[in-house]
Parts: structure tokens; C-alpha cells; sequence
């Protein structure tokens, strides 16, 4: 097995457990030991068997029935990573719940090399952040402090060719972040592109942190132009592009599928879940 395609287990793994709750749970659900599911995440792939890693993969692969749509915010987003991979910028990408940017993220992180996704969370300290960007990175060492850790991330993609950190969610993660951003900024300014990903509760939390005063959020404001790229929303010709993809063919079905969405600025996630529906009845 190739390593492109252990690391794209290892994205899907990240993704699996994020469903299931925790790595206990996604262990138990698949039937396997939460030291493999560790190793994996890890990318220590010494100690996980090719078998395994098939075990793996066949539960956490996207079932072949759904098929990711190019719509209006997979080819913004795409476009504005590759402008962050090339330029070596800074970008904070805001965008309604369920437009397509986790998926949309999560796909561009396995079709591109030396591209490093991290999916944020209410829970994460300094800790927990350094250590998932480690994972990801694949240098993941817990017996290191958080200085050297950070060094160690640093040192690892300033050797890539083209590096690009993506950070989905971030709006989650705690006021310490708009301080912690700036090192790692300046620490790869020119070397690497950042693409912090989030809804547009930012835009209030940045503005009530610049009015207050805090620490870091004028500096981070800055580093992004003072400016956030917002998406547009999933409109009704995007829908229908995802129902013809996945199997819906009936323009009836399809109109319902819009109707029923239409209140919930067409959530793609709920879209899912008609369309399966269905496919299913």
C-alpha cells in the first residue's frame, strides 16, 4: 500500500472518530484495538499491519453511492486554497453550517500532498491544537513540550514543497488562539499558506476582541487583510447537481428535496439525507 493512500486512511480515520464521538467509540465500532486506531492516527505505520489498515479503510471510506459535487462553494474553496498554497497566504474562509466546506476541505487535503488538515474543537487547548497539527503532520512525539513541538511542526513543513495548513472550524477554539496564530504565522510567513475555515460568527467575535482590546485579534485581523472571504450560499441549481450525481432522478423528488430545504439556506447535509431517503424508499 502506498503512502498517499495510508495517509488518505489516516484523514478518513480523523473524520470517523469526529461522527462516532471519540476514538474509544470508533475503536469498539469498527472492532478494533484503540492502540491501532492511535498508531494510525499517528501515521506509525510500523505498527499497523496493511489487513488492518484494509479493516480500516472499508469502514471509514464514504459509501460509493454519494458523490462529492463540484458546486458554486467547492470551486471557491478550491480556488482560494490553491491561491493560499501558491502565494503562501493567509486566508479565513467564512461560510454558512452545511454549505460544503468540511467535505469540500477534507477532499482537497487528500488530493494534495503536503496539505495538513485539522478539524478544531470547543475543547482544544494549546495542547490538544499542537498535537493534532503534529498528528497531522505525521511528527506526532507526546513526550514533548509544547515549545519544542511547535518548533518540530515548523521545521517539518518549511522542508515541504508547497505546504498548506487548513484549520476547519476554528472559530471554535479559545481566545488563546488569536495569540498562538501570530507565532505560527511569522513562523512560516512566505513558506506556507494557512486557511482557517469557519462560520460568520467570527466576523462578531473578531470585531468584539478588536474593541476590546485583546490580545492578538488586532494582529490577526491584519495578517488576514482585515478582511474574511465569505462563500456564497448552495443555491437550487447546486442541489439539483447533487441529486442528479446521487442517483435522484425524478425532477418531483428533487423539487421536494429543494422545498424541504429551502428553510435551512439548503444545508448540504440535509440534502444527504433526502437524497438517501430516496434512493432507500
Amino acid at each position: 500500500m502506498k503512502e498517499q493512500e495510508k495517509r488518505e486512511i489516516a484523514l478518513r480515520l480523523r473524520s470517523y472518530i469526529r461522527r462516532q464521538g471519540s476514538q474509544a467509540r470508533a475503536a469498539k465500532a469498527m472492532g478494533i484495538g484503540a492502540a491501532t486506531v492511535s498508531a494510525v492516527l499517528k501515521e506509525d505505520w510500523v505498527s499497523v499491519s496493511e489487513e488492518m489498515l484494509r479493516k480500516i479503510d472499508s469502514h471509514t471510506r464514504v459509501s460509493s453511492e454519494w458523490t462529492l459535487v463540484e458546486t458554486g462553494v467547492y470551486r471557491e474553496m478550491t480556488q482560494v486554497m490553491d491561491d493560499a498554497r501558491r502565494d503562501c497566504d493567509y486566508t479565513w474562509v467564512i461560510g454558512v453550517p452545511g454549505c460544503g466546506k468540511s467535505c469540500t476541505a477534507e477532499d482537497y487535503a487528500r488530493r494534495h500532498p503536503s496539505t495538513y488538515y485539522v478539524l478544531c474543537s470547543l475543547d482544544m487547548g494549546k495542547r490538544e491544537f499542537i498535537e493534532a497539527l503534529s498528528r497531522a503532520v505525521g511528527i506526532y512525539k507526546p513526550e514533548y513540550n509544547l515549545y519544542h513541538a511547535m518548533r518540530e511542526v515548523v521545521d517539518k513543513i518549511r522542508t515541504q514543497e508547497s505546504p498548506l495548513i487548513i484549520l476547519d472550524e476554528a472559530e471554535k477554539l479559545g481566545n488563546w488562539f488569536m495569540s498562538y496564530f501570530i507565532t505560527l504565522y511569522n513562523e512560516l510567513e512566505e513558506m506556507a499558506g494557512i486557511v482557517c475555515l469557519s462560520s460568520p460568527q467570527i466576523k462578531t467575535r473578531m470585531q468584539r476582541g478588536i474593541a476590546c482590546n485583546r490580545r492578538g485579534y488586532e494582529e490577526t485581523y491584519s495578517r488576514l487583510g482585515r478582511r474574511f472571504y465569505e462563500l456564497d450560499q448552495t443555491n437550487v441549481t447546486d442541489v439539483t447537481a447533487i441529486c442528479r450525481a446521487n442517483g435522484v432522478a425524478s425532477e418531483a423528488d428533487i423539487h421536494k428535496i429543494i422545498r424541504s430545504t429551502e428553510q435551512c439556506n439548503l444545508d448540504i447535509r440535509r440534502v444527504r439525507k433526502l437524497v438517501r431517503k430516496v434512493l432507500h424508499a
